[in-house]
């Protein structure tokens, strides 16, 4: 046979081998759709509309996915074809990530097509580690459906003397028109919290016209502007905890520049803010506060009038501004007319004085607005019985009959035989 011939036959063969896969991809094809309709019979998800199927997948979903083939949303793309196609149609299920820095691999590119998926659905995005100011600046490509943004954070690769950045030089978000909540959680180390550079808070708090709850949690504003300022109509929860090795005045400039005319709770346990900035953000706001969470009780016995609508007040006072609050409650009912949850935390010392010196006042108080105060929890260190000033005879009957007559009262961690008559379980 020439060469011609044999060049001629293997035209021909791999002509026939072409036909032949052509041939087999069809047959495979046609096995893969017969066999769906088996699963669609097979598989009760898969007979339900896909709208009933979504709720079903939507229900097996963490608050906060993590990426990876062990988690879903990703988990239900490895089941079968039919799995993966709902979890595909449906962008609910793909609104909310939470990404580890360091940890979870291809970040970026993760990040981007999660987001994509979730199509115009509200986006809740949670950053975890040292903050990767790239892949941030993927979550504020999607500022316009944003609903709720948590960082936790101990600082960024681009750290500066004036606090964690958000963003990088001119890459700041756009609007943010659904962002209803922003929580930034700082150093996990103890005794250690983390500065945010200020201007970017304030920037945020900005963009967010609708934004009602502002967390941070070991960290706190810093390297404000001084002339910065801004009015934020929604904000209607603000909470600065954990945040007590920063300086006195770390976070005065932030209040300095706020106005928050709707702000209902404020919780600010344990960082100390000067007197003047306290007093200056509340007069400038007039805020119509329900809940009241705070160190000590100066500011509410300088300014009874911006209170008058607080239905809870927690403190961490020393007892000498404790008992100071107690006097000017006994004087006058119009002082906190609406309290109806109290609550106090004690050091060991401010514990004895204040009982040493206060039940009478305390019982006073409470048999005056015993129709208004339905809780009272005083958290206290343990202290021997041998250094209580137990209550008198006759206070502990009054404090018995507040209990019989329905308030609760709860004085925690003082020797049984002083609260045991009139104790009641805080809730």
């Amino acid at each position: 046979m020439s060469l011609e011939a044999l060049h001629a036959k293997i035209a021909d063969l791999d002509a026939e081998i072409g036909q032949q896969r052509e041939l087999l991809q069809k047959l495979e094809r046609a096995k893969s759709r017969l066999q769906c309709q088996i699963n669609s019979v097979q598989d009760p998800l898969a007979r339900l509309p896909l709208e009933l199927s979504s709720q079903i997948f939507l229900r097996t979903l963490d608050v906060a996915p993590q990426p990876g083939a062990a988690h879903g949303p990703m988990l239900l793309l490895n089941i079968c074809n039919s799995w993966s196609e709902i979890a595909l149609a449906e962008p609910a299920l793909w609104a909310n990530i939470r990404i580890t820095f360091g940890r979870t691999q291809n970040s970026q590119e993760i990040l981007s097509i999660w987001l994509e998926r979730a199509r115009n659905k509200p986006l809740g995005v949670w950053l975890d580690g040292l903050l990767d100011l790239d892949l941030v600046a993927i979550v504020w490509r999607h500022a316009q459906q944003l609903k709720h943004l948590h960082l936790m954070t101990e600082g960024s690769y681009d750290d500066s003397d004036n606090g964690v950045q958000l963003w990088n030089p001119g890459s700041a978000p756009g609007q943010l028109p659904c962002l209803e909540t922003l929580t930034i959680h700082g150093s996990l180390h103890e005794r250690r919290c983390t500065k945010i550079f200020g201007p970017h808070i304030l920037e945020l708090l900005r963009l967010s016209p609708i934004l009602s709850k502002c967390y941070f949690e070991r960290c706190a504003p810093d390297s404000f502007s001084t002339h910065q300022s801004l009015v934020h109509r929604g904000l209607r929860e603000l909470s600065i905890d954990d945040a007590g090795d920063l300086p006195l005045d770390c976070c005065a400039p932030f209040f300095a520049s706020l106005s928050l005319p709707s702000l209902e709770f404020l919780f600010l346990p344990s960082i100390q803010i000067p007197y003047e900035a306290t007093v200056s953000f509340l007069q400038r706001s007039t805020p119509p506060l329900r809940k009241l969470n705070m160190g000590e009780a100066r500011v509410l016995l300088q300014c009874p009038t911006l209170f008058t609508a607080l239905e809870r007040l927690e403190l961490y006072p020393s007892w000498l501004s404790a008992e100071k609050f107690l006097i000017a409650m006994d004087q006058s009912l119009s002082m906190l007319p609406n309290l109806a949850v109290w609550k106090m935390h004690f050091s060991h010392y401010s514990a004895r004085q204040f009982f040493g010196l206060c039940w009478e006042t305390l019982s006073n108080v409470l048999v005056a607005r015993r129709t208004q105060i339905r809780v009272l929890d005083i958290q206290t260190p343990k202290i021997p019985a041998v250094q209580m000033n137990p209550a008198p005879d006759a206070v502990s009957t009054i404090l018995h009959a507040l209990v019989s007559d329905g308030m609760q009262i709860n004085i925690d961690n003082f020797n049984r035989s002083v609260t045991s008559r009139y104790c009641s379980e805080f809730p």
